[in-house]
């Protein structure tokens, strides 16, 4: 779970993380306003089969499309990549039904369940 650079609020990730751990995820929070670099690094190291980026202001949402960008180009289709905070929830984004972040839930992947 990580923020984007520039995402200073931090208590939605932490809370998805934590529901998540108490299901019995291994969960790394690794905190908000990263640079993609460091994201892309401990992403490197860790393997993790799903990353998941919070972004609570609209403003945040084109750092969170880089950020997934960098991870496609690096990573491939793997990790899987989860987006949410209030910025996802704004009329513009849901618009676009989340195309330019990746598969919403409007879009699954071929295979996806």
């Amino acid at each position: 779970m990580t923020g984007v650079e520039g995402e200073l609020h931090n208590i939605g990730a932490v809370m998805v993380g934590d529901l998540l751990e108490t299901s019995g995820w291994n969960v790394r929070f690794l905190g908000t306003n990263l640079p993609t670099t460091a994201i892309l690094s401990e992403i490197r190291e860790t393997a993790p089969t799903y990353v998941g980026i919070s972004a609570t202001m609209l403003f945040n949402v084109a750092a969170a499309r880089e950020l997934i960008r960098a991870i496609r180009r690096d990573f491939g289709d793997r990790p899987r990549v989860m987006v949410g905070g209030a910025a996802f929830r704004s009329n513009r984004v849901r618009r676009r039904r989340a195309s330019p972040l990746g598969r919403g839930p409007h879009r699954p992947a071929a295979g996806d369940d």
